[in-house]
């Protein structure tokens, strides 16, 4: 079990950091992205799922971008 906290294992926690904090950074993204777009006009459902998936890839790479840098810095060499 000790050999989970070694540096070797840096990226396996960067995977699961970025895990963990994609569900709640891609919604609240993905809200502010609507409220944008609809103080401007009506959304089309299309609109809609369109903002959507930006939000989740914008989200995804924020989330890994951030994990890997975070464990990079915390876990000793």
């Amino acid at each position: 079990m000790e050999v989970l906290f070694t540096p070797a294992y840096k990226y396996f926690w960067a995977a699961i950091l970025g895990l963990a904090l994609f569900l709640p950074v891609q919604r609240v993204l993905f809200s502010v992205m609507l409220r944008r777009q609809t103080r401007h006009r009506d959304l089309e459902t299309a609109e809609v799922t369109r903002l959507q998936r930006r939000s989740m890839v914008f989200s995804a790479t924020l989330c890994l971008v951030f994990a890997v840098i975070y464990t990079n810095i915390m876990v000793p060499h």
